[in-house]
């Protein structure tokens, strides 16, 4: 009987990622979170050991159209708190003309959308509601994990946090405060679920970077796959 579910269980899975797969960063939609994260980023205060000297804290907001009223929820509780080292993270191309039009960007650069060269993620989840277990979800989850290990790579520590939250205070007076400081990674449990990654911290090490490519891989491994973006 457990063998049988296990396998039921493998296969609900792969049916799940059957359609999902990671973009691969190009060098343009790179230098397009750049120039996006140099403006929001803030100087970290982490005591975690590391090679780079320059390490900086950045909230990449990730998300598309369908959340839009929860994105601009989330927003609004930022600004009431001066928290300025955030950045939308477009998964389609309607979410940063929104938002601009709604005055909540005070620079163009607050919200990028790396993927306008890339036909295939232009259009990728942009009509109808983002069902959670749906492939628009999943490509959106996947995607996200990409970019964290990309900025993780390049020295930024990385706070991670979903749309349906606002803040309260500002959670860097206790992720930047000791003994909280000195660990790599900061995550939260999922109510008997494992682990919750719709909140955590992420500190640039290689112990994280590590963590992200083999996360990227479990994924890949249960029916996702990479498709390369020029």
């Amino acid at each position: 009987m457990l063998a049988v579910e296990a396998k039921s269980s493998k296969k609900r899975k792969q049916q799940k990622f059957a359609n999902v797969h990671a973009v691969e960063l190009s060098e343009s939609m790179r230098n397009a979170m750049s120039r996006a994260v140099r403006l929001a980023a803030a100087p970290s205060s982490s005591a975690v050991p590391h090679e780079r000297t320059d390490r900086k804290l950045i909230f990449p907001i990730f998300c598309n159209s369908a959340v839009m009223p929860l994105l601009k929820n989330l927003l609004c509780s930022l600004k009431r708190l001066g928290v300025r080292y955030w950045v939308v993270v477009a998964m389609d191309a309607r979410v940063c003309p929104e938002l601009q039009r709604a005055n909540f960007l005070d620079s163009e650069l607050r919200c990028t959308f790396p993927y306008a060269q890339t036909a295939e993620m232009a259009s990728a989840a942009s009509s109808g509601q983002l069902v959670v277990g749906s492939a628009s979800f999943w490509q959106l989850v996947i995607q996200r994990i990409t970019w964290i290990r990309w900025l993780l790579s390049e020295g930024y520590d990385v706070l991670q946090c979903d749309v349906d939250v606002v803040w309260l205070r500002d959670v860097r007076t206790v992720l930047e405060a000791p003994p909280w400081s000195e660990q790599h990674l900061l995550v939260q449990r999922d109510a008997g679920y494992g682990l919750n990654c719709g909140f955590y911290l992420a500190r640039a090490s290689n112990f994280t970077v590590t963590l992200m490519e083999r996360w990227i891989t479990d994924m890949g491994a249960n029916g996702s796959h990479t498709k390369h973006s020029k």
